[in-house]
């Protein structure tokens, strides 16, 4: 019985395996993509919310009518905290090998592995801040994502295998009459190398395409603990996506039709499913027709469109086996567990506390601001005589008050002139504004951005991490 047991688990996990092999269909992805949009749909309004602030574009509260000039300004405390925290990371990161031993031979292999790897990355990312947008996005709301996806044949053209097992490369080394097989495959070996290194290091940032994806775009299915299924949203133009010989003859068609039918101009883009799984990399294409707009987002406009009901004839584009063993996604994860698994509240109340103290840091700046400039440059009030005629004829009519800069005012007896704002300090407005930036410098983590000293800003934390590193590399030769 127990052996019947194992052979029908490990029949279930091969039929299993067999299955996320196998393409998903378009009408699983399409009926997935309401209920997703339904999960994430607060996260993206929180990203939304946030980006608004972090840019600048949050609104100010203040009264419509006023006989006074209202002044709006936005301190930009969160993007100064962005900047500020941003300016702790390297614009490429480096990466560390751990040695796989503690002999020599064991460290100088690392090393050299790590020289190698750190080498690599700087010339595939030096022309593309991918990562740096990244960390921006999960600085700002807590997430961020990064597609990989390798790309050999733009980096080595030369180096694709051909259905005979070799390439233009290989097929060109010539057979000596002593030649063994075994030498024969290190003059091909050889001659791939010099290839490589006659392309130089600028091939290397082809090597790889490594995109910095919207978090708002990227959807993670939340069925399991870890995230092994995910698609992403990209719209592209709907011209391009017809002259790319890659993708499928039908679906293209299908754009074609729009075209013929009028529906599309120099502007409409479509949308694109990527669909990633552990094993495959699949590209869906929805044969609509979206046009960017000022007030809304392309990505907006496809979410209220197919909020309720999924969208039809999706078609697909092209896939691939990638056998990566995981996802080609970097899902950078931020503070309170992210955004996995739909909305966090944990996370929304730090993000609705940011919102709320950044908001009432500009509604104080602006309100400041408006008293400044109205004392600075006043509206003048006048206390005028009931007797004094309506309609005085000239300027220098005693009659007339005359406000213009530089001339006279002249007044009868009993009348005065005042400025409509009068300078009195608030004595609440000190101690309220002091409480609402010690609160946005303990919530961004960016004291050192109001005086502070804290790790990383002029605080010694390099010195001490030296310090530990160094006592830990005497310990492990000792």
């Amino acid at each position: 019985m127990a052996l019947d047991l194992v052979v029908e688990s490990e029949e279930k996990e091969d039929s299993a395996a067999h299955e996320r092999r196998e393409i998903p269909d378009p009408q699983y992805i399409a009926e997935s993509l309401p209920e997703l949009f339904e999960i994430y749909e607060e996260r993206n309004d929180w990203i939304a919310r946030m980006r608004r602030h972090v840019n600048g574009e949050n609104k100010i509260q203040h009264p419509e009518d006023t006989p006074y000039t209202i002044m709006k300004v936005h301190m930009m405390s969160l993007r100064a905290a962005l900047n500020e925290r941003l300016a702790r990371f390297l614009p490429i990161p480096r990466y560390r090998i751990t040695p796989p031993g503690w002999s020599d031979p064991a460290q100088a292999y690392a090393s050299s592995l790590e020289r190698s790897i750190n080498e690599l990355m700087y010339w595939i990312r030096r022309w593309n801040d991918d990562y740096g947008r990244c960390i921006r996005d999960v600085l700002t709301f807590e997430g961020g994502a990064m597609r990989w996806e390798p790309n050999t044949k733009a980096a080595w053209p030369r180096l694709m295998v051909d259905v005979d097992g070799e390439d233009d490369i290989t097929r060109a080394v010539k057979r000596e009459e002593d030649d063994d097989d075994e030498k024969i495959v290190k003059k091909k070996a050889n001659a791939r190398e010099k290839y490589k290194q006659s392309l130089g290091n600028d091939s290397l940032n082809k090597l790889f395409t490594h995109t910095y994806v919207p978090y708002e775009a990227f959807y993670i299915f939340p069925d399991s603990g870890a995230p092994t299924e995910m698609i992403e949203i990209e719209f592209r133009p709907v011209r391009k996506i017809i002259d790319n010989e890659l993708f499928s003859l039908e679906a293209r068609n299908k754009l074609r039709e729009l075209m013929v039918e009028g529906k599309v101009n120099l502007r409409a883009v479509a949308p694109i499913v990527r669909y990633c799984n552990c094993e495959l990399y699949a590209y869906y294409l929805i044969p609509e027709v979206f046009t960017p707009a000022k007030d809304t987002s392309l990505l907006n406009q496809m979410t209220n469109r197919y909020k309720q009901v999924p969208p039809q004839e999706m078609q697909l584009l092209y896939s691939y086996e990638h056998d990566a063993g995981m996802p080609l996604y970097t899902n950078y994860t931020g503070s309170e567990g992210g955004w996995n698994a739909g909305p966090n509240e944990s996370l929304i109340g730090k993000l609705r506390a940011l919102e709320e103290l950044n908001t009432a840091r500009d509604n104080l700046a602006s309100q400041e601001y408006t008293n400044i400039r109205n004392l600075m440059w006043p509206k003048m009030v006048t206390y005028q005589n009931m007797d004094r005629p309506a309609q005085p004829m000239a300027d220098n009519d005693p009659r007339k008050i005359n406000t213009h800069a530089g001339g006279n005012i002249n007044l009868f007896t009993g009348e005065d002139i005042k400025p409509m704002i009068q300078n009195l300090e608030n004595p609440l407005l000190r101690g309220f504004k002091a409480d609402v930036v010690e609160g946005l410098s303990k919530l961004t983590g960016a004291p050192g951005l109001f005086g502070m000293h804290q790790a990383g800003v002029e605080g010694g934390f390099q010195e001490a991490t030296l310090l530990q590193q160094a006592d830990s590399v005497f310990a492990r030769t000792e």
